[in-house]
């Protein structure tokens, strides 16, 4: 996994993305239709997630953002690149191999145990989003075709992360209250969601 300035890799992660998510689909179809059990559903379910965290892991640190972002903050990014696909290949291989009982609970914790090894290591980096991003129109008017896509595809990839940590984190939740957590965790994402976008739209978000 090496840093490029040319935009194929995030138009190929797009199509890898968009067949994951059909598979997503496919074990939906699969689960209410009763070719599958639940417990299938969730290992489905977990390894789909793993293989998301592998696509954005692997395309994010590619994007180029020449702006404002230090030789540090790029060198950390790469590294939780390589911490989310690690963790996507484990998460893989966990829920095919891990038995039945407690499977999307453990699972989900070694999702959610990368994630934390991602927070720590931008940290520890000084990282923050407005260096690095582009923090506003004014870097904008000058930035490059390139790296104006790359601003988007960023946003992009934080959603689809952050969705996938709070998708790890509802098998953790209903592994541990059942049923009745599920409403709650709902709620809890469309708040977290709403948020994160707010934070998006002041430091990243692309203009024009």
């Amino acid at each position: 996994m090496t840093t490029s300035t040319h935009p194929s890799p995030g138009r190929a992660s797009s199509v890898a993305l968009v067949l994951v998510l059909l598979a997503f689909a496919g074990v939906v179809i699969a689960k209410e239709s009763g070719q599958i059990d639940g417990v299938m559903a969730k290992r489905g379910v977990g390894a789909l997630l793993g293989l998301m965290m592998v696509v954005t892991g692997n395309f994010l640190p590619k994007l180029i953002f020449p702006l404002t972002r230090s030789a540090r903050v790029g060198a950390a990014e790469r590294l939780c690149g390589w911490i989310l696909v690690l963790t996507g290949l484990t998460l893989v291989v966990a829920f095919a191999v891990l038995p039945d009982e407690g499977v999307a609970f453990q699972g989900a914790l070694i999702g959610l145990a990368g994630f934390a090894g991602v927070g720590l290591t931008l940290i520890g980096s000084g990282w923050s989003a407005p260096r690095a991003g582009i923090a506003g129109p004014a870097e904008l008017a000058g930035a490059s075709p390139v790296a104006y896509r790359s601003a988007k595809a960023r946003v992009s990839a934080i959603f689809i992360l952050h969705a996938v940590a709070w998708a790890l984190a509802m098998f953790v939740a209903d592994a541990i209250w059942d049923d009745p957590a599920a409403i709650w965790m709902v709620i809890g994402f469309t708040i977290a969601n709403s948020l994160l976008a707010l934070v998006l739209r002041k430091h990243w978000w692309p203009v024009g």
